[in-house]
């Protein structure tokens, strides 16, 4: 997908978009980082690309559709303004995902940590040669994240030519880990000064299952809190608006069919949209592993 846009943005834009690049020197770490296979200029061809395509196809459907009920004056407007809208939406969504992709990663990394240093200290107690331990890591999928950073550096040494602390560096460089990026340069230290290989990933072990169980347990806070908030608020909002609507329906004078809109919406709108948010919201904060 990145591939056809990118072409198709080059072929519409040619260089005219180069002097624009600059103003979005900012998006160039989290795009290094998130793994999107583009530089920062094909990002910046495809991201205004797209943004002109949703214009380019919105304008036209809503103007057709508006100009079927609607005077075409204000079709028009109304067709204008909305995919305005939708363009803006598609241009700071674009904007912001390489840095929503990188904080999924650094999270997907660092719930990953605590049991890929206890594997990590297994084999290397072992004897196997580092550059074999990646290999072997870059094998295990159910650590997504971590495999891909590994596989990255076992192919760097075997078919690019680095050493391995060449290697390693740069691995740490383009991480979104803070945690694994530490891991990552003492791990350099430890092979350049000849320490115990299997003595550092058992201290990394007990620092991150450390770290892990304080997440937990500001997690466990945090949900507690949430789930009260949601039970009170929403569900038994909810009800006792359902009741007293029910009331006001029974004792008022005028029409019901107001009452039982709301009631209506609260129930198969309102409800179900609130509780997938708190889901979401949920599943973003945990810690994961």
């Amino acid at each position: 997908m990145w591939e056809f846009f990118k072409k198709a943005s080059f072929r519409l834009f040619g260089p005219s978009l180069e002097p624009f690049v600059e103003y979005f020197e900012n998006l160039k770490p989290d795009i290094e980082k998130s793994d999107i296979p583009l530089s920062l200029t094909e990002y910046v061809y495809v991201m205004i690309f797209c943004t002109l395509l949703t214009f380019v196809v919105e304008f036209p459907v809503f103007s057709f559709i508006g100009g079927l009920f609607l005077k075409p004056a204000f079709a028009f407007f109304l067709s204008m303004t909305t995919s305005l809208i939708l363009s803006f939406a598609v241009f700071f969504f674009l904007y912001s995902y390489p840095t929503f992709v990188t904080q999924r990663r650094a999270k997907e990394i660092d719930a990953s940590l605590p049991l890929v240093s206890i594997y990590l200290s297994s084999i290397s107690a072992s004897g196997v040669p580092p550059t074999s331990m990646f290999k072997i890591l870059s094998g295990f999928r159910e650590y997504k994240e971590i495999a891909r950073e590994a596989s990255k550096i076992y192919r760097d040494i075997e078919f690019f030519g680095m050493n391995l602390e060449q290697a390693i560096r740069k691995a740490a460089m383009r991480t979104p880990s803070k945690q694994f990026k530490e891991m990552l340069l003492g791990l350099i230290t430890v092979l350049s000064s000849g320490s115990n290989l299997s003595l550092f990933f058992k201290e990394k072990t007990k620092e991150f299952m450390t770290e892990y169980r304080r997440r937990l347990e500001t997690y466990s806070r945090i949900l507690t809190l949430m789930i009260e908030i949601y039970l009170t608020m929403i569900i038994i909002g909810s009800i006792f608006f359902l009741i007293l609507s029910v009331i006001m329906s029974i004792f008022g004078s005028g029409s019901n069919l107001f009452i039982v809109f709301m009631q209506f919406l609260i129930v198969f709108v309102v409800l179900p949209f609130v509780s997938i948010g708190f889901i979401i919201l949920v599943r973003a904060i945990s810690p994961g592993i």
